[in-house]
């Protein structure tokens, strides 16, 4: 029996099940009636997908030609997916609006497009300073993750009131309203598919390609996709504020972190400067070097700086691990307990927000190996505590000669109540007691500040 007869039976097999190979690098692709039946399976995406010729391109854009790009994609939804998706919820939106900066920036925080458009969510600047977000020269906000988030999600509001249906409100995002305008009034329509001939080319292509990235991220498996995982200093972060002037080589030589870890996750410092200022700005770190940072801005000058970083810069190799879940377990206490963030243990199991855990379910979490021994560096007097507005966490010091793991300081607004700071950071007031020298009720004065636990 020739090969050609021994493969014929599994060569028909494939093709029945919807299946052919590309010939470049064996790529599965899909016939159109299994495309068809996924994309209407995308039921967090707040429109009527449907599989035109663009976005059946931009599927095998992102699953057979450039494979390399999609799984940087995937990887990168573990560093920003949690936060998109935090903010679409605070401002009521569709979730599903995250896949569309993978359309925009392909999840590239420092992205730059050829008509100036900026980060993430690709600003331009008369609209980002319509939208609070500003560029000083040594910032621009329309790179810092959070706040372009937030200032995207507030622009996708206003045009969905104004257009009524998500496909016009993206399109509007992509090209501006007056371009929708127009094709509305020479279309005689409010449907996006029959008025797209009237928008320019990119805006045309522009909702089928959301609706081709949010196939890649809800099928990426079906075509033999790896998302390529970020760094585990990238996904695991926390933030603190910062007030002198300072670089990111200082922030580099204080903490031990690689500069590269230090401009991926604070790209909105446009010079690689984090400029004085009175209300401070924010720097983001991976969590086990944070600390690090805060003692040295706080002035805890008992720790000589050479033993700080020393203590630092010992390699730290990340390795996987799983985790059965046990009874009356949570994602909370288990975050606690394996000093992580619930919103990771969800990432890293692709876990609905707000969904149970079972007993017995069994979750992939990545861990560091132990830190390094700090256990001889020297204790720290109360004196040596300096900015920081509680007596009892310089208290908290003198035993261990450390700060606590993971803490952030909450610089207050007016009429703000320590209950209002606990429920911004998700921590209880009787935390934020342990911590500070604050009464327990009525409004904090202005600036004041608040050590927060973070668990």
């Amino acid at each position: 029996m020739t090969i050609t007869k021994l493969l014929l039976p599994l060569l028909l097999a494939l093709c029945c099940a919807g299946i052919t190979y590309a010939d470049s690098d064996r790529a599965p692709e899909f016939s159109d009636a299994v495309l068809e039946a996924r994309i209407h399976q995308l039921h967090d995406i707040p429109m009527k997908a449907k599989l035109t010729p663009s976005v059946k391109s931009y599927i095998r854009t992102y699953t057979v030609l450039k494979r390399e790009h999609a799984s940087f994609i995937l990887g990168r939804t573990m560093m920003y997916f949690p936060l998109f998706e935090e903010t679409m919820r605070k401002h009521n939106l569709p979730e599903g609006l995250k896949y569309l900066a993978i359309t925009e920036s392909a999840l590239k925080p420092h992205a730059l497009s050829r008509s100036g458009a900026v980060g993430l969510w690709q600003f331009m600047p008369v609209t980002g300073r319509e939208y609070g977000l500003y560029n000083r020269g040594d910032i621009d906000e329309r790179s810092h993750p959070a706040k372009s988030t937030d200032a995207a999600a507030r622009y996708l509001k206003n045009l969905y009131r104004r257009y009524g249906k998500w496909e016009l409100a993206l399109a509007a995002y992509n090209s501006g309203p007056g371009r929708v305008n127009r094709a509305i009034r020479r279309g005689r329509s409010k449907n996006f598919w029959r008025i797209k001939r009237y928008l320019p080319r990119e805006t045309r292509a522009y909702v089928p390609g959301y609706i081709g990235a949010a196939y890649l991220v809800h099928f990426y498996k079906d075509h033999g996709i790896q998302p390529d995982e970020p760094e585990y200093d990238l996904q695991v972060t926390e933030t603190t504020t910062v007030y002198k002037r300072m670089t990111f080589e200082e922030i580099a030589d204080i903490t031990g972190t690689p500069m590269h870890i230090i401009v991926e996750l604070n790209p909105h410092f446009v010079n690689r400067v984090v400029p004085a200022s009175a209300e401070g700005h924010q720097v983001t770190l991976p969590y086990h070097r944070i600390g690090t940072l805060v003692r040295r801005l706080y002035n805890i000058t008992d720790v000589p700086l050479e033993a700080i970083v020393k203590a630092t810069e010992k390699e730290r190799d990340v390795r996987r691990m799983t985790y059965i879940v046990a009874e009356g377990e949570d994602i909370y206490s288990i975050a606690k307990a394996l000093e992580c963030k619930p919103v990771n243990i969800r990432t890293w199991n692709k876990l609905q927000a707000g969904a149970p855990l079972q007993v017995g379910q069994v979750l992939d979490i990545m861990v560091l190996k132990p830190e390094p021994d700090t256990a001889d560096l020297p204790l720290l007097s109360q004196d040596a505590v300096g900015g920081i507005s509680s007596a009892k966490v310089a208290r908290q010091l003198v035993p261990t000669g450390r700060l606590p793991r993971r803490f952030n300081v909450h610089r207050t607004k007016r009429r703000e109540t320590l209950t209002d700071v606990a429920r911004e950071y998700g921590v209880s007031v009787e935390d934020l007691l342990e911590y500070n020298d604050l009464p327990s009720r009525g409004r904090l004065g202005k600036g004041t500040l608040v050590s927060v636990p973070m668990y």
